[in-house]
């Protein structure tokens, strides 16, 4: 649906209707108002904004709970489409979004799962408050489940969920680090698709350095990631994304960075790719 559609239909009254008819519809019309309330607020601004200042997120969060499969995965879908916006990445958790959305990391669809952590990723982002309850209680796991054995797009949302939790986030980076993480972000940064690697590469930026973390530079050296950051950071064409150079080579210099160790094996790595 284009842009100028999308704010016909909501200049036209379309939102309140859809708010109600999520609130108190059938079981398929609370699906069908969800799945129309997020294409209306995909890549528009102006609609995630007026969306957020109804009454959404009760029952959003009610469908994600207690709907049928059709109705969870159409809220997990409104729910990613909403959260890139910092009001509504407030309110979302206010209402108590996350942890049901960190359950159908676990138990959704293939596309909810892919939707979830989509959903995860933008209300981490320079969210501190956001980012420690979704990796409170074990709920960093699902995510790495989804990292590790997800369909190749739910790998790229899921390690962008992980960067976006871990980003100056000290806390988080343990917890992440210890819940495993490692190895599927370093397997993905070779197996990924070219946005998967980008977020890969990413992640492991953040969890090195973003504040600098000696003990994850360790980790990350020692679980293999410093041949494939090399090796990503000399690629170029079809095979990486356009940011996955970047990501690469600043998470090479978190790694180096007052680590002698690691800078000797980033230049023997080095010479040998």
């Amino acid at each position: 649906m284009l842009t100028y559609p999308k704010l016909a239909f909501a200049r036209a009254g379309a939102i309140p209707l859809l708010v109600k008819l999520l609130g108190d519809g059938t079981s398929s019309g609370k699906a069908w108002a969800a799945g129309a309330l997020g294409c209306l607020a995909q890549n528009h601004a102006v609609n995630k904004a007026v969306i957020g200042q109804t009454d959404v997120f009760a029952p959003l969060v009610d469908l994600l709970r207690h709907g049928s499969v059709q109705g969870k995965t159409e809220a997990s879908y409104a729910l990613a489409n909403l959260s890139n916006n910092e009001d509504n990445q407030v309110a979302i958790a206010e209402a108590g979004g996350i942890a049901p959305l960190v359950q159908v990391l676990a138990d959704g669809t293939v596309e909810s799962k892919k939707t979830a952590a989509a959903a995860l990723w933008n209300l981490a982002t320079e969210n501190e408050d956001n980012q420690l309850e979704i990796a409170e209680a074990g709920d960093i796991a699902p995510l790495i489940q989804l990292l590790a054995h997800g369909m190749p797009d739910a790998k790229e949302q899921a390690a962008g969920a992980i960067s976006h939790v871990v980003f100056q986030n000290v806390a988080n980076h343990d917890a992440v680090a210890e819940a495993g993480a490692l190895t599927p972000l370093i397997k993905l940064l070779v197996t990924g698709t070219p946005e998967g690697r980008e977020r890969a590469a990413e992640a492991l930026r953040n969890l090195a350095g973003f504040p600098l973390n000696p003990v994850n530079q360790v980790a990350i050296a020692q679980a293999g990631g410093i041949a494939p950051l090399i090796k990503l950071a000399r690629e170029c064409g079809h095979t990486s994304a356009p940011g996955g150079k970047a990501r690469a080579l600043e998470a090479l210099m978190f790694l180096a960075q007052n680590n002698p160790e690691n800078r000797a094996a980033i230049h023997l790595a080095g010479s040998r790719t």
